[in-house]
């Protein structure tokens, strides 16, 4: 979310490398995941959260970015307000919500599916 924030070329190189893991069929990576970790619920949540991690990545940027453009970010800016306590305050609250939101019935769908997989 940081490097969201600050737009530079550390955020390009997050979001090239998230393209390469978001190309690579999920479902598939979790299996090979869990065929590393051995069969178990614990393995099964880390896969899930591996495979999830590409989306949360993706959504926490476009959120960071939509609300970086709002003019109550530009006020707190204005009224001397540091970058530090607008990403803590204002900015870190927003991504959390939209991802949660979007992805809890994913997980555990997928969960359970490994799990008869597994």
């Amino acid at each position: 979310m940081i490097s969201a924030y600050y737009e530079g070329f550390i955020d390009r190189f997050i979001m090239r490398f998230n393209d390469i893991l978001m190309a690579l069929p999920s479902i598939l990576l979790a299996i090979v995941v869990i065929a590393i970790l051995g069969p178990g619920l614990m393995n099964a949540i880390w896969a899930v959260s591996i495979i999830s991690l590409p989306a949360m990545i993706r959504i926490s940027r476009s959120a960071v970015l939509n609300e970086k453009s709002k003019d109550y970010i530009q006020v707190a800016k204005a009224l001397g307000a540091s970058d530090a306590r607008i990403i803590n305050k204002k900015v870190i609250l927003i991504p959390k919500i939209a991802f949660l939101c979007r992805n809890s019935f994913c997980v555990f769908v997928i969960t359970s599916s490994l799990l008869v997989l597994g």
